[in-house]
């Protein structure tokens, strides 16, 4: 194998016209850039970003997942960045969206441009996710409590072919095709007019028999903050809670059940010095029964089975149906077999009346320390930031788990009558009164970053900032068997950042962004990389020219960039470098040696 670099290059020429919008507002929450790494005047962005004060939105709305219809808010994106998923960083660290819940966020900001995503190395090279949570705040004591409630109801389901129809049709691809018809008219309809849904079934699965007409979402939040110029605080604690619109079977006791704990602390310990620290905690438990009703609803043919098999329709006469019926641990209400066929020995429908269920329980705890040092009196505008976490995630699943016996009738008439006169079985009903342990995940985050920010202004026009930023995190992941089992290699992402920018008069700006990058999937000598980006910009309705002749246009800006991003994130494993091992003759004894074969680097690719 070859060396495997992957290379973003982007030339771009981007107009961008925003409405009209007031000077004053330049300095209020809603226009503030908050990256992990420096503070950017939404107006004197470059680009490429989309910023939501979730805050705002959500005292007049409702959502529960931290990203919830963010593609209403930020432009390009649609639930990915670039069609790819994008690196999420919660208050500076990487963490899944899921962590938290809307009501704990500030603001969320989309970084789409090379631009400004190059400070974050490598695993942000496909776009960046900010969430920032809430903060204390300078006032009294304050409590607010926020309870939701809703029934869901479904619109509308799916409409597919009845059985009548679909074996009409059927038979009529099959002429079609040269081939004989598979179902004669007489089935076709007896199974049209209903004459007996066990022997001719028509299964639908979108009626009351397996959902229910609506389900329930419910949550209660209550957060208490405040605090003077020195300290700050800030607690939010959160139930929810929510049940499931399938009513058959396990899945009837279907819900999840979630409590959410975080607490933060602002200090300032000195005109120089301040220091903040978090800590988080979920706790979630989730019932579901057995059985994949979605995915049987879409694949399974309307005419190929009953799902139950009626006692009262079985010829008891026969010793051995006699036999069946007293043996079985599975009499549905007492009226009813378990149905299936030779290729259909589990089934959603018995899954879901006899397999059993899954309780999954997840425990989430993360903690920041942050101190942010103004070094003002050594250089006007330096100011230096370091900041240390640590997260641990455990997933714990319980199973309840049976084994089933299915039986596929033969039917046949008697008296004019429908009967059963025998049944083949499929399977053997278990028994059991344990549960078991199903999946044990669990998962550790550390993560460091230090950096140097200089914002300063010469003169009245010349604006300057830098930041000189390091920052990395290893995560390592540990399973069980079943689902996967433990690496050793843990997950390592480590760069050295730097940031210039520079504008004059807020009308001509340039920007610069790079970081080394270092990967430990690429082949020793070949694991070090610089991503460069440049920006210029130029906002044109500032111009007197454009003022005086396009009064109609508050705000037009100019921008090009261009970038070249180096990225491993399309490398699925480490070492893949290293070809595979072979016996070969050593050419000198007769004997056998192990030789490595392929190349000893990873292709280049160039996009």
């Amino acid at each position: 194998m070859m060396q495997k670099i992957i290379k973003i290059c982007t030339l771009l020429f981007v107009i961008s016209i925003v409405a009209k919008t007031h000077a004053s507002a330049q300095n209020s929450l809603d226009s503030i850039i908050h990256l992990q790494n420096e503070v950017v005047n939404d107006l004197d962005s470059l680009g490429g970003t989309g910023t939501v004060d979730v805050k705002n939105i959500i005292t007049k709305g409702y959502g529960t997942y931290s990203l919830d219809n963010l593609q209403s808010f930020v432009g390009g994106y649609n639930g990915n960045i670039w069609g790819q998923a994008g690196l999420v960083l919660v208050d500076g660290v990487p963490r899944d969206a899921s962590y938290v819940r809307m009501v704990e966020v500030q603001s969320v900001k989309v970084l789409k441009s090379g631009d400004a995503v190059a400070l974050y190395g490598s695993n942000g090279a496909k776009g960046v996710i900010l969430i920032t949570t809430k903060k204390g705040q300078i006032s009294p004591i304050r409590i607010d409590v926020r309870a939701n409630s809703g029934l869901y109801v479904p619109k509308y389901y799916p409409k597919y072919l009845g059985a009548a129809d679909y074996m009409t049709l059927y038979n009529e691809a099959s002429k079609n095709d040269g081939i004989a018809e598979k179902y004669t008219q007489e089935q076709i309809y007896n199974t049209s007019v209903g004459v007996n849904p066990y022997k001719y079934p028509d299964i639908g699965f979108f009626n009351s028999k397996y959902l229910k007409k609506s389900y329930n979402k419910s949550d209660l939040t209550a957060e208490v903050y405040g605090g003077s110029e020195s300290a700050r605080y800030y607690t939010n604690i959160g139930l929810a809670y929510n049940n499931d619109i399938l009513r058959y079977g396990y899945a009837n006791k279907n819900n999840n059940v979630a409590m959410n704990l975080r607490a933060n602390v602002d200090m300032n310990l000195s005109k120089w010095l301040s220091v903040s620290t978090s800590a988080v905690a979920n706790f979630n438990n989730n019932y579901d029964g057995r059985g994949d009703f979605w995915g049987a609803s879409a694949t399974l043919r309307p005419n190929w089975f009953s799902p139950l098999i009626p006692l009262d329709m079985l010829d008891l006469d026969n010793p051995n149906l006699q036999m069946i019926v007293d043996h079985s641990n599975h009499l549905i209400d007492g009226k009813y077999l378990l149905g299936g066929t030779s290729t259909d020995q589990t089934n959603a429908f018995s899954d879901m009346l006899a397999a059993g269920y899954v309780k999954t329980k997840t425990r989430t705890f993360m903690f920041d320390v942050n101190a942010k040092a103004d070094l003002g009196t050594m250089l006007k505008g330096l100011s230096f930031n370091a900041a240390y976490s640590m997260d641990y995630n455990d997933i714990y699943a319980e199973g309840y788990k049976l084994d089933y016996a299915v039986y596929e009738p033969q039917w046949t008439t008697y008296d004019g009558k429908d009967i059963i006169g025998g049944l083949t079985k499929y399977n053997n009903d278990k028994n059991s009164t344990n549960e078991y342990i199903g999946q044990t995940t669990y998962s550790q985050t550390s993560s460091m970053r230090a950096q140097f920010d200089y914002v300063n202004k010469f003169g009245k026009v010349n604006n300057v900032s830098a930041t000189l930023l390091g920052w990395g995190y290893k995560t390592r992941y540990s399973n069980d068997e079943g689902h996967g089992g433990s690496t050793y290699q843990p997950t390592i992402n480590t760069n050295l950042g730097l940031q210039m920018g520079y504008d004059y008069a807020q009308r001509y700006y340039f920007n610069f962004a790079g970081s080394m990058i270092h990967s430990a999937k690429l082949a020793p000598g070949h694991r070090n990389g610089f991503s460069p980006s440049f920006t210029l910009g130029w906002k044109i309705s500032d111009e007197d020219f454009f003022k005086n002749s396009i009064n109609f246009i508050n705000y037009l800006k100019i921008t090009a960039a261009y970038s070249d991003l180096k990225q491993d994130l399309d490398i699925s494993d480490y070492y893949l470098y290293q070809g595979p091992l072979i016996m070969k003759a050593d050419g000198i004894s007769g004997g056998m040696v192990l030789r490595e074969v392929g190349l000893p680097v990873l292709p280049e690719v160039r996009i």
